[in-house]
Parts: structure tokens; sequence; C-alpha cells
């Protein structure tokens, strides 16, 4: 039987270790929470939280999920859920929760950009396009959101539309050095190396280490 002085206590104290970084003893004091209140969902979810930032990813599924199991309606579960997935690299599974964020909460911009990373690294080049297409539509003024959709775009050999994307990076981002990089790249695979190369020694001039290695075979 819980002990309504005593949980209190306890909640406040978890709170308060978390808010200080000190997410062991907060795992701890939930560990002693639990035993008063097997069925708050509140324990289950900070704690996941907590282990999530101890990088201890299995626990924090396994918190998750009973949280998710107590109240199958609260997006945020899944999502973190999904992102411990996400960096145990099992991404199939990320992906079927975030799924889950986005019928819940349409839009979550977190959960779009996640599913994005992961369609890519998986070569689904249309969905990680079209979450970035989302993404757009609420950020459009993000130069970071273009390159990564350009780069989908580089990867699907739609050049033409990997350079409209970094031409509006590079109106955003005048000196972003990674896109004119990018530039390079597209150029180079279309075979118009004079274009390549121009954009190669724009990217090195700005100090971007990758374009240094390049100049030479670019600028023959």
């Amino acid at each position: 039987m819980s002990n309504p002085s005593n949980t209190s206590v306890l909640l406040n104290k978890a709170v308060v270790h978390e808010q200080l970084g000190q997410f062991e003893q907060s795992v701890f004091t939930l560990n002693q929470l639990e035993n008063y209140l097997p069925e708050d969902i509140r324990v289950f979810k900070m704690r996941g939280k907590n282990y999530l930032k101890l990088n201890d990813y299995s626990k924090a599924i396994l918190d998750f999920s009973k949280a998710i199991n107590m109240n199958p309606s609260d997006f945020e579960n899944y999502y973190y859920r999904g992102y411990c997935k996400h960096l145990l690299e099992n991404y199939n599974g990320a992906l079927a929760d975030y799924k889950t964020v986005l019928e819940i909460k349409k839009n979550h911009l977190p959960t779009l950009k996640n599913q994005a990373y992961i369609a890519s690294v998986l070569k689904d080049y249309e969905t990680s396009v079209n979450a970035y297409s989302t993404i757009l539509f609420y950020e459009p003024d993000n130069a970071n959101h273009y390159l990564s959709r350009s780069i989908a775009y580089i990867n699907a050999a739609e050049y033409d539309k990997a350079l409209d994307d970094l031409d509006k990076c590079l109106d955003l981002k005048k000196d972003f050095a990674e896109a004119y990089y990018n530039k390079a790249t597209v150029y180079s695979r279309m075979e118009k190396l004079e274009e390549a190369c121009k954009n190669i020694k724009q990217a090195a001039k700005l100090g971007y280490d990758p374009a240094y290695q390049h100049v030479n075979s670019l600028c023959k």
C-alpha cells in the first residue's frame, strides 16, 4: 500500500536528481518509488528517460513499453522507445514506433527528422524526401533541411532537384561549405567538371576539410 507522504517526497527527489543531471540517483529513487506505486505511469516514463540519458537503451525500452501499456494514446512514449531502438540501430523497430507517433500526433517534427534519417540509411530515398518536404513546410528557413533533402535526391540520382535544394540552401546560408561540396558532387556525377571544380574550390576555401581531398581530381 502506498504511503502518500513518502511517495510525494520520493517523486520530488527523483525530479530534482533528474534536473541536476544526477540520472543514476534518479533511477535509484524511482526504483524505490515503484514499490509504492507499481501502476503509476510517471515512474516508468521518468525512469525510461533517465535510462535513455544514461545510454541504457534496453532498460529504457522496457520502461517505455510499460508506460505504453498503461496509456497507449501518449505519443511521447512511442517516440522515446522508437528513439532508443534507433540508437540501437533497430531501424525497423524504430520506424514502427515513429509511425505510431505520427498517427497520434501528425507532423511531430523530431519524429519526422528521425524517420527521414533512417529512411536514408535504409536507402528508402522517397520516404526520406517526403519526410524532409513535410519538415520544410514547417521550417522553410532552415538551410540544413534543404541540405539533407538534397542528399536524398543525390542518392536517388535526381540531380536537378538536388541542385534546386542546394541553391535554396545557399540562399539561406551563403557560406555553407557543405552545400558547395554537395554541388560539386552533383556536377561531377553529371560530368560537368568545370562547375564541379568551381564548387569544390569554394568548399575548400570555406574550410570544409573533405573538399581538399577532391580539388586535384575535379580540377584537372
